[in-house]
């Protein structure tokens, strides 16, 4: 099991626990956004394949277009799976409007906060390593200046992403832009215009077309791209890319899994650093000072030590005590 399980929002479980387990051998459902397919969906396949292994049990995959997302879980649940996995918060309002159809069926949802009788929610704490890829560029720009590109829905990630690159510089400028859409050419279009701008770093958000920022970067022989919870690409590309944050989402899903067989109790359970799951791939670019700044934020994270700002008035205070050099953050850094 993972070492702590947390519920948001109370200390125990919002449960409605079941007296018998599934049935064996275990029937699993799971659908997938199409564009999540080959990513995070791999990711969640095959936490559910390491899950059930030696159990003789069977996995359904169905990938859905968007517009095609109640329609797809529908499918899935009549097909009569023990549990029906579902990822991304774009599919929670479609499984909202399904569940009360299907009472007696069960449903996982992987980065999303539903709350149900029937319902599991599996949630991440994206600001803390959001916090530290800010810590990274902060300590990682020569000019003094960040570029960073967030996607519709992650734009509450900026205030964490602000907070890691102030809590080092706090004169940094930062090139902040929200994509308006995901059409082809728009994240090179706005890397283009940060890098014109003297940005030597960006940060890229999930959900950010990577494939773009590389092929432009590579171009100008650029060397500063950072990634937050997006980590796919990076054993490919470690010449470009500085680091790569994110969770150990097949981790999770596999002993959710193994408990959810054992006895489904519904809830919205909350990860983060001080779980273990962090996933953390450094480039061959980040030098020995940023490493030791990373490990050394990590770990106060990870012990509670620093609250990461969520909200802009809390940013604003976190600016304030960190200017004045008086901060927690401060106080526990241990050179």
């Amino acid at each position: 099991m993972l070492f702590l399980i947390s519920l948001v929002g109370c200390g125990v479980w919002d449960t409605t626990a079941e007296e018998e387990g599934p049935r064996l051998p275990p029937r699993i459902g799971l659908v997938v956004p199409i564009s999540e397919e080959t990513k995070a969906g791999a990711v969640v396949l095959e936490g559910l394949q390491k899950g059930i292994a030696g159990l003789g049990g069977k996995i359904e995959v169905i990938t859905a277009k968007p517009g095609e997302y109640s329609t797809s879980l529908r499918e899935m649940a009549d097909r009569g799976n023990d549990l029906v996995w579902i990822l991304g918060e774009d599919m929670e309002q479609a499984l909202a409007e399904i569940i009360p159809l299907y009472p007696e069926k069960k449903f996982v949802l992987v980065n999303g906060a539903l709350s149900a009788p029937n319902v599991v929610s599996l949630t991440f704490r994206e600001e803390e390593p959001a916090f530290l890829a800010g810590i990274i560029a902060g300590a990682a720009s020569n000019a003094g200046r960040v570029g960073l590109i967030v996607t519709q829905g992650t734009e509450n990630l900026q205030i964490a992403f602000e907070a890691g690159i102030y809590e080092l510089e706090p004169t940094v400028q930062i090139f902040a832009e929200t994509l308006a859409g995901m059409e082809p050419g728009q994240v090179a279009a706005v890397a283009e215009k940060q890098l014109s701008r003297g940005a030597d770093v960006i940060i890229a958000a999930p959900g950010v077309n990577i494939e773009e920022l590389l092929v432009l970067l590579r171009e100008r022989e650029q060397e500063g791209l950072l990634i937050s919870l997006d980590t796919y690409l990076l054993s490919e590309k470690e010449d470009v890319i500085l680091a790569g944050l994110g969770w150990d989402t097949a981790l999770v899903v596999e002993d959710t899994l193994v408990m959810l067989l054992e006895e489904f109790q519904s809830g919205v359970l909350s990860f983060g650093l001080k779980d273990g799951l962090l996933v953390l791939k450094e480039g061959s670019k980040l030098s020995l000072e940023v490493q030791y700044l990373l490990r050394s934020y990590r770990r106060q994270l990870e012990e509670g030590l620093i609250s990461v700002p969520i909200r802009e008035e809390e940013l604003l205070d976190f600016q304030k005590r960190t200017a004045a050099g008086d901060g927690e953050q401060r106080k526990a850094m241990d050179w």
